[in-house]
Order: structure tokens, then sequence, then C-alpha cells
């Protein structure tokens, strides 16, 4: 968690360091239309959508985009935005960017997948007309399941938001209605028909941050998982699942293209039609998915037809690959504010004013009584203060910490007057090192001291090691 008063105040730089690693991006900032106290704009909304993502999703994408108010979870990322609220206006105002930067018209040949929101679904009527709305079935389910629990009914929910074709809709409705009294009004109350599979406590610029790291991150990874395919398409279960299920299916041939599988006894038994030229099935599944269906799988077979040539180029490397050929490009640090902040607290104080004492008074310049003298200590050693103090001069320690001389302690020793480098200086320099100095009571050492008084242990450790194996060899009995 970072300062948020210096975060918003970081923003406007952020988004510049954005654009200046990652040119021809989207990056706008929304602040509010009213000026307040100093001048101050209130910060509305953040918008990204880089330079990548587009070209990302123009170049191997298909068109259909989830847009939600959850993070960001899917495969893709294309933009995200930073709002105070979720409301018509936000939802609009991020809907119109994004339609100008991915290029999406009037919403021709797109499908939208959204959560239950208001102010979205109107903004997308709105700027999108003539695209495809779905709802997020995750959405649906948790408001449905607050009053309908158990697993059973979960399942039950989850067969019905996977149907392709009506049949199989009511069928799994009027499973659903063993399970509760108006279970499936409730349900139908959402509209079923529409329904799809389908950071937030951090402070703003450390939030975006993250969420940019993630992008480029994952973006990296998803590039390499392309280069670890085996075969020219994605590895997909679906299909292994779609050929097991083949093998149930009783098929009749028209002599060309077509096909009518049927499947279940005759009680429930039912009947699909494919066409294997136009890739087509009644059940709507290979349609729907790119992915042969159990029906197409078993039509194929029929004519010792490999199904993964019938695979939408959707799923193939070629266009996974284009569509992870772009990346984010890494941004400078932002920061040299908490940085220079932290400066601030930490820097030492001016010694300006600060009156100075002889060295027996804890000193480093020198005491012009004492200079000269080369005695470890003195009986009275003092300086005057500062210049024109009335003070009484100090007593003194009876240490002494002298380098050179000078009769005034704020002044550099006369010594080293004209002294420009210290390989320069080779005479005495009248210094004696301190002694018995203690702290906490024990007497302190130099780093010198230590080492020299470890070898004498270690000396002394093996001499009597020595000296425990030789009594040991002398003292064993003989046979």
């Amino acid at each position: 968690m970072g300062d948020q008063k210096l975060e918003y105040g970081r923003i406007l730089d952020n988004r510049d360091g954005l654009l200046r690693t990652n040119p021809r991006s989207t990056c706008v900032v929304k602040l509010n239309d009213e000026t307040f106290e100093g001048g101050k704009k209130m910060f509305v909304g953040f918008y990204i959508c880089f330079d990548a993502m587009k070209k990302s999703y123009l170049a191997g994408c298909r068109s259909c985009i989830g847009l939600d108010g959850c993070f960001l979870k899917g495969m893709l990322s294309l933009a995200w935005v930073v709002v105070e609220i979720e409301n018509m206006h936000t939802w609009r105002w991020f809907v119109n960017l994004l339609k100008d930067d991915l290029q999406l018209g009037d919403g021709i040949n797109l499908t939208i997948i959204t959560y239950m929101q208001k102010g979205l679904e109107n903004s997308i009527t709105d700027l999108l007309p003539n695209s495809e709305h779905r709802m997020c079935a995750r959405h649906i389910l948790a408001n449905w399941s607050k009053k309908w629990r158990g697993i059973e009914r979960r399942n039950c929910f989850w067969r019905c938001a996977k149907f392709t074709y009506k049949w199989e809709l009511k069928k799994n409705l009027d499973e659903m209605k063993k399970l509760g009294n108006n279970i499936v009004d409730e349900l139908l109350y959402y509209n079923i028909e529409r329904l799809s599979k389908a950071a937030r406590q951090k402070t703003i610029v450390t939030m975006l941050e993250e969420i940019r790291v993630k992008m480029m991150n994952k973006t990296g990874q998803l590039r390499q998982f392309g280069n670890t395919w085996i075969t020219n398409f994605s590895p997909m279960k679906i299909l292994e699942e779609n050929t097991k299920r083949s093998m149930k299916r009783n098929i009749f041939w028209n002599g060309e293209f077509g096909f009518e599988v049927k499947q279940g006894s005759r009680a429930s038994e039912m009947k699909h039609l494919v066409d294997i030229n136009r890739q087509t099935c009644t059940c709507r599944a290979s349609m729907l998915k790119g992915i042969p269906c159990a029906h197409a799988v078993a039509a194929l077979h029929y004519k010792n037809l490999e199904s993964l040539n019938y695979i939408s180029h959707w799923y193939s490397n070629a266009t996974y690959m284009k569509t992870y050929n772009y990346f984010l490009q890494p941004v400078l640090g932002q920061r040299r504010l908490e940085e220079k902040s932290r400066k601030k607290k930490t820097e030492k104080l001016s010694k300006s004013g600060v009156e100075m004492t002889c060295s027996n008074c804890h000193n480093n310049r020198g005491c012009h009584k004492a200079a000269g003298s080369n005695s470890a200590a003195t009986s009275a050693s003092y300086v005057p203060a500062s210049v024109g103090s009335s003070k009484p001069p100090k007593q003194s320690t009876g240490r002494r910490r002298d380098v050179g001389t000078s009769s005034d302690p704020r002044m550099p020793s006369t010594n080293f007057k004209n002294v420009r480098s210290s390989a320069e200086v080779t005479g005495d320099l009248g210094h004696q090192p301190t002694r018995a100095v203690k702290w906490k009571g024990k007497e302190v050492m130099t780093s010198r001291q230590l080492q020299q008084l470890r070898g004498k242990k270690l000396i002394q450790t093996r001499f009597r090691a020595a000296k425990l194996s030789q009594e040991s060899t002398t003292t064993k009995p003989r046979n």
C-alpha cells in the first residue's frame, strides 16, 4: 500500500511514462470539470488500452468481447479502466473509448458478454446496437443460487446454460422442475436464452502498475505456450470427448455430403443432420464452437476423414501466434517522488549554530591546549565553546582523539591545510588510538583485536585436541 495523496498526484506522470514506452497506446485520465481549492481537479477515471492489445485483437481474435466489473481473468485482456463507481456514465465513457480503439463500428458480427448491470446494458444498446448481447452465466448463477442451493441444482443449471438446441433446453428445464416449486420461473426471469458461459483495495498507481506487469508477463507466457503445441491446433479435450461420444451414434449416408445421425433409444431417440461440406449440424454445436461435434465426428470417421482438418482456423497455431505477436514494453519505475520524501525525513540536520567542544568532549577537530602532546590522556584540556562565548570550559573526560593541531576547533587542522589527497600524507599524524573505551560495561575491541583473539583461541583448541589424542594413545591398554 502506498501513499494515496502522493499516488494520485502521480497519475499524469504515470500516464506519460506509459505513452513514452508504449507509443500509439490510449491512456486517458478523466478529471472533473469543477475546480476545487488550490486549482485542483477531482479524479474521475483512468482508461488504458495498449497498442499491443489493439493489434492482437485485430490480428487473431474472434469478434467476441467480455465486459466485466470483476478483475482481469480472460485469455487476452484488451483494456481496463479505474473509476470511482460503476454507473451508466462511466460505462458509456469506457465502451465509447473501447469502440474507437478496437474499431467495433456499430457492432455488426460482434458478440458482447456482460454481467447484469443496467448502466452497461444501456451503453451497449446505444453504442453497439447491432451487436449480439449475452449475459455471463456465472453472475446469473450467483444471484439465482442465493435461494436455490445444492450441487444437483447447480449441475442442472449448467446443463441449461450449455444448451445448443431447444429440445435439449426443454429436457433440462423439465428435470429442474422436480427440484423445487417455481425454480424454473425464477431462472427464466433472467432470460435464459441470453446465457453464456463465460485488486481493488490498493492505491491507484500501485494497482495500475501491478495490472500492467501482470499483463506483460501473461502475454509472454502465453506466447511461450504456443511453442509447446505438438499439432497445428491447440490442445483440446472437447474433441477427444466428442470422439468417444461419436462411437455411440448410428449413421446413415445419402451418398454425397449429407448424413443422418441418430442417438439414444427409441423412447428418447434424437436425429441430427450433418453436412460435412458446409461443416454444419442441426445441434448447432459445431457452428458455435468451431469444433466438430460428436455427430460431425461420426460422419467424418464414416468417410475416413481426419476431424482435425475440420477445426476452425481460430484454434490454429498460426492464428494463436498472430494474437500474441505483440508485447507490452517495460516502463521506468515511478518511485522518485517517494524517494525524495523519504530523504527529507531521514537527512541529517544542519550543524549551523551548534556550539563546538574540544576532542575530550567528543569533538573530532582537536584541542589547542592539548596540541603537540603525545600522552593518551590529559588532566585538564579545553578550548572556547565558540567565538565570543562566555560559557565556562568543559572538563576533560580523560580521553584524547586529536588529529593535527588547530587554534579553532571549527577549522581544519593546520597540518593538512594544503593537502589535496590522502596519498600526500606520509608523516606522523600525531594520533593516539583510544584505549579503555567501554560499551554496556564491557571493554570495546577493534576488528584486528578480535581476529587476533580468534586466532589464539583456534591455536589453543587445536593444542588441546592434539594433547587429548596423545593421552588417549598412551593410556590405551596393551594386549
